[in-house]
């Protein structure tokens, strides 16, 4: 800045607000009025204590595993020495717990007072002080003059950060950097012991003496840190990085040029480093080493490679190269990087193993309405059979959780009972790559934004009462929480702003009807204790209970009955509280349950599938919902379910007059007499009152 024109400029674009929430045209200059927002709705998006717990959980998982990778990868190798290096490298744990507590608890502490303490995950904290400086600048010299608007407006930005930087409305936040501090320490004291390893043995030329080791690795480790004690070992943060999944690459530095271009994507893509991250995490693990280059580029073993080669490639990585540590290094990362392939193969195969038994469940159908009743019949995704039939979720387990569940998306849709034809084939490759890869990218944040662009008004809702809570409510996601935690049971939703946005919050979820099981009888979604209740609300590993025969059988011949609940079978849509009032006498007193019952022990539905395979196999296209008639006589059974719990639901003379009054305007319209029509609407909806 150095004329008053570029001055002026400066200040408008610093304070802009529209002109800079959808599109900008000079994104080098940011508005500290939307960083503001922006970082009070990030602070309310990350309130829930869930939020940091499940973080610390995915880097404590990766960080348990490294030590295996490293083990099995330098056991496919041959590799004896890295399995030595790695036994000093990665033992004494009690001692590495120590530090890393210690380390974890000073970054909560000191992030207080300090937002950027440690590297905060994606665009989340403000870090704008000189732009500040200069706008206050600015704002006392107009005041000077008389004009005082810059002035109100620097305050209520002043305003703004002040909630933003709050350290209580910042728990999440800091929760997670000290989580990332943890993981630091942890590669911090993996790093330094292999590094007194290294120059202990001159590189391995030398016998190991562990006393020596563990002075030279405190020493190392001290010098790990800078003059504000925090890590700054450009090798630690890398690795440490790639756990926590948040360091920068070309892929998300693209991504947030885009948004900062067209600042309108941003409430649909608050997040974009993390994902990203994951997504490159799990192409590590690739059995067949595909997707990564550094399977090639640690291919071959250190004594076939250019010694150049492998300084480069250690740079990258910001390793310090010393005659000493050269070998061992290239030793490490391709011990780990064939142990990632070991992993992801012995996930493939696990799922595969457990898919064959019925014992794990991936992201779900392609067929979106056969999903739906899905989740009715107590599905749950990304779950594993135990013993005894209770289902445990594997998800928050990094490119283990990924590969498991892309494996058990491929066995479970292309086994499921459609068409051979191309175009269902392609719609179910749509879904397992979509459900397993572009949920990992910026895609899985375009899609609500398209929703929204189309005019969708569920979808509109949907998001809104999402966004707009967290950007007006400070600690939004708590509440939810909370709500959660308080009252853990679905309910029967409409899909307006409202009811989505009383269904986030305490006590007032309380007063919507609840949602009941239609099958087997109960609120759907109460765990069976409330310690249960606790471990779901906090935990990534959710317990769930049991699937009935009957909604196992829903389940295999891919029913859907969803539809047909959503109106009393003769065209008049339910509300909220009758299909609660139905579906809880439907289930309490088994009235659809029976009829289930009553259609599997026909001969028809016993070999239901291997029928419709063979159907298909022969050549023929059979229409599932009318293929040997069970989908039909499930329809007729769930139709008179229906009907007797509409007989003694207490809304049955709300619907029946629903009805009567569809049939008396339905018969004033096809006569074309739309005044009889109003008129009569209006006479009834008075006599309502």
């Amino acid at each position: 800045v150095n004329s008053i024109t570029r001055l002026n400029n400066y200040v408008k674009q610093s304070l802009g607000v529209l002109n800079k929430a959808f599109i900008d045209q000079q994104p080098e200059i940011p508005s500290v009025v939307m960083r503001g927002f922006y970082s009070n709705v990030y602070n309310s998006v990350l309130s829930a204590f869930a939020t940091p717990i499940k973080a610390g959980l995915a880097n404590t998982a990766l960080l348990i595993e490294k030590p295996f990778r490293a083990t099995i990868g330098a056991l496919t190798a041959g590799d004896t020495e890295t399995i030595r290096r790695g036994f000093y490298q990665f033992g004494n744990v009690t001692e590495t717990l120590g530090d890393a507590f210690d380390y974890m608890k000073q970054v909560f502490k000191r992030s207080a007072d300090d937002p950027y303490l440690i590297e905060v995950r994606d665009d989340i904290g403000l870090r704008n002080e000189q732009q500040l400086d200069v706008l206050n600048s600015f704002a006392e010299a107009k005041a000077a003059q008389g004009e005082y608007g810059p002035q109100v407006m620097m305050e209520i930005v002043k305003n703004m950060n002040d909630l933003a930087n709050h350290p209580w409305l910042r728990l999440g936040n800091r929760s997670m950097q000290a989580f990332d501090g943890f993981t630091q320490s942890m590669i911090a004291t993996f790093e330094a012991k292999g590094r007194a390893f290294d120059e202990v043995t001159r590189g391995g030329k030398l016998p190991f003496d562990a006393e020596k080791a563990d002075a030279m690795y405190r020493k190392v480790r001290e010098n790990m840190f800078n003059e504000d004690d925090l890590i700054s070992d450009d090798a630690v943060k890398a690795t440490a990085g790639e756990i926590a999944l948040n360091l920068d690459n070309v892929a998300n530095n693209a991504l947030s040029a885009l948004i900062r271009r067209a600042p309108l994507l941003k409430p649909f893509l608050l997040f974009t480093k993390t994902p990203l991250n994951e997504l490159a995490l799990s192409a590590s693990y690739t059995p067949m080493g595909l997707f990564f280059k550094d399977f090639t580029a640690f291919k071959k073993p250190f004594e076939e490679m250019p010694i150049d080669t492998v300084n480069e490639l250690l740079t990258t990585r910001g390793i310090e190269v010393t005659p000493y540590n050269a070998r061992a290094k290239y030793n490490e990362i391709r011990a780990d990087l064939r142990g990632r392939q070991a992993l992801g193969a012995l996930m493939i195969t696990g799922a595969v193993s457990l898919f064959m038994t019925d014992r794990i469940t991936g992201n779900g159908h392609y067929n979106r309405q056969k999903q739906a009743l899905r989740r009715d019949a107590d599905w749950k995704p990304r779950s594993i059979r135990l013993p005894g039939g209770k289902w445990v979720s594997y998800d928050n387990l990094g490119p283990i959780t990924n590969w498991l569940a892309l494996t058990a998306d491929v066995m479970d849709n292309f086994d499921s009972l459609s068409p051979n034809d191309v175009g269902e084939q392609l719609r179910k490759l749509g879904f397992v790559v979509a459900s397993s890869i572009t949920e990992k990218t910026m895609l899985a944040g375009i899609e609500p934004f398209l929703d929204v662009v189309r005019g969708d008004v569920g979808a509109i809702n949907k998001w809104a009462s999402s966004f707009l809570t967290s950007a007006v409510v400070p600690g939004s996601s708590q509440l939810a929480e909370i709500s959660r935690l308080m009252d853990p049971g679905l309910k029967e939703v409409e899909m307006d702003l409202f009811s989505l946005i009383q269904n986030r919050i305490p006590l007032a979820k309380g007063e919507m009807p609840a949602k009941y099981d239609w099958i087997d009888g109960g609120e759907v979604g109460i765990p069976d204790n409330f310690m249960a209740r606790v471990w779901n609300t906090y935990m990534p590993w959710k317990v769930n209970g049991k699937i009935s025969p009957e909604k196992q059988f829903l389940i295999d011949i891919e029913y859907d009955a969803r539809p047909t609940l959503r109106t009393n079978g003769k065209g008049v849509e339910l509300t909220p509280e009758e299909r609660s009032e139905i579906t809880d006498i439907m289930g309490r007193d088994g009235l659809f349950k029976r009829g289930i019952q009553r259609v599997m022990q026909t001969k028809e539905a016993k070999q239901f599938r291997k029928n419709f395979k063979k159907a298909i196999d022969d050549g023929f296209e059979p229409d599932l919902s009318e293929f040997e008639s069970v989908h039909i006589l499930l329809d007729r059974e769930l139709r008179n379910a229906m009907r007797m719990a509409s007989a003694v639901s207490p809304s049955r003379d709300s619907i029946n007059r629903k009805m009567y009054v569809q049939e008396v305007t339905g018969n004033y319209l096809r006569s074309g007499n739309q005044t009889a029509a109003r008129e009569f609407l209006d006479y009834m909806e008075n006599y309502s009152k």
